[in-house]
């Protein structure tokens, strides 16, 4: 590569093929990614694979040389970040003899840290405060969920003072066990999966309104003499849509703002708060005419409600975050594919969260800390809430957990990861100049 004095020409090709690798790697992550992904995601993305070969054919470029002038990209750039001994360890280091695997793990390492250092290192990071917590509903339990773990989740984030705490679903177990002679009444929420995919248990039970309303007062009642004054935005989640007037409690329960019900029937509504705004959705529902729980819902109103409030709020808002009850994708690790019903409905959703230039989509429904970025947008999955982890010892790497997020009056966002014991797991700053490449999975 050539260094400062080069040719003025040299300079302008050099800056033309930055601009080109560093495009070109990301599609090539995304590509690479979501090999296994449906037809509508081979023509979703078939006009950025095919200037991505384009580029490769005219210039000549294979995929090893790719990644590894995007690799000496990247220490170019750092190299405003770092001093100079650091940049001639990192050579020194990728000259030495590695196999292709350790390589490219620690070449991932080495950017994240250098993407936080980039970011949270050159000045104190202050902002706005918003804390995220999911999956508390625990059937094992005699309140449904569990207040050992849960009081101290919300004592640490209390101490955190945000301005509000948004709980992605699954508040409380809802559902009572199955009466003798009652099949017919039987609700089964999504089945629990091992790492192989296979159902390892199914949640189900049957709803009865004055049970589910003493628990959830119950649960609103703990969290209040927890939060204090700290605003509570939850989602609806599948264990709170369970019975045909589950939907009007939790809202008497939970009076949200700008609460809309659809015409799929599923609950929606946004907060502002500051420079950012969060779109709440949820894809579960009651169909009370076939009297069905029904879940992974992308449906046409709620797809369109997305779009027209995504739209509405971008002219006054700088950071845009959209806040679910269960993930588009979900973790490879624990279920290899999503868990979902509705593929074709989530890449419809994920399109319209890139077009409106959304920052993070954070969601629930699944006991881990996880994170992945998908064409531009960050999912967090986040559900550490009191559930019950490791079941049928499918991940021992799960651990309770909440999320807190830093917004600044300008520049990237934070996030910040913090397990019961007030440890931090994980902090990661969504930079557009220098996004992590390194996905988390917990």
């Amino acid at each position: 590569m050539k260094g400062p004095h080069g040719s003025d020409s040299e300079s302008s090709n050099q800056e033309i093929m930055t601009h080109f690798f560093l495009t070109a790697i990301f599609v090539l992550f995304a590509t690479t990614a979501q090999a296994q992904e449906s037809d509508l995601d081979e023509r979703f993305f078939q006009d950025e694979k095919e200037l991505l070969y384009h580029n490769m054919e005219t210039h000549a470029v294979s995929r090893v040389e790719l990644m590894q002038l995007f690799w000496e990209l990247q220490i170019e750039a750092l190299a405003e970040t770092i001093n100079a001994q650091e940049v001639r360890d990192l050579k020194l280091l990728e000259s030495a003899e590695l196999n292709k695997t350790k390589k490219m793990s620690y070449r991932y390492s080495v950017l994240e840290k250098f993407q936080k250092q980039a970011g949270l290192e050159r000045r104190p990071y202050t902002g706005r405060r918003v804390a995220f917590l999911g999956d508390s509903a625990n059937p094992f339990l005699q309140n449904g969920f569990d207040p050992e773990v849960l009081g101290q989740l919300l004592d640490r984030i209390k101490a955190q003072r945000p301005e509000a705490l948004f709980f992605t679903g699954n508040l409380i177990w809802s559902l009572e066990l199955p009466q003798n002679g009652k099949k017919e009444d039987v609700v089964k929420l999504a089945p629990v999966r091992d790492q192989l995919g296979n159902v390892a248990y199914q949640p189900a039970g049957t709803y009865d309104s004055g049970h589910f309303r003493e628990r959830l007062k119950r649960f609103a009642a703990f969290v209040k003499r927890r939060l204090g004054d700290i605003p509570l935005y939850p989602v609806l989640g599948e264990a709170e849509a369970a019975g045909p007037d589950s939907l009007q409690i939790f809202l008497e329960q939970f009076p949200v703002p700008n609460s809309t019900i659809i015409d799929s029937s599923q609950l929606v509504y946004n907060v502002s708060l500051g420079n950012a705004d969060f779109v709440v959705l949820s894809l579960a529902a009651y169909d009370k005419a076939n009297k069905t729980l029904l879940q992974h819902r992308m449906t046409s109103p709620l797809l369109q409600w997305v779009d027209e409030t995504l739209a509405a709020q971008a002219s006054s808002h700088t950071y845009l975050f959209a806040v679910g009850n269960e993930p588009a994708f979900s973790p490879e690790g624990l279920f290899k594919s999503y868990a979902g019903d509705d593929r074709s409905g989530r890449m419809r959703f994920w399109h319209l969260l890139m077009r409106h230039h959304v920052v993070a989509y954070f969601c629930s429904n699944q006991p881990v800390f996880d994170r992945t970025y998908r064409y531009g947008v960050w999912q967090i999955l986040s559900g550490g809430g009191g559930a019950e982890l490791d079941f049928e010892h499918e991940d021992k790497r799960a651990f309770y957990h909440y999320l807190l997020l830093t917004i600044p009056q300008q520049g990237a966002p934070m996030l910040q990861v913090f397990d019961q014991r007030g440890r931090k797991r994980d902090e990661l700053l969504f930079s557009k100049r220098l996004p992590a490449v390194m996905h988390f999975r917990e």
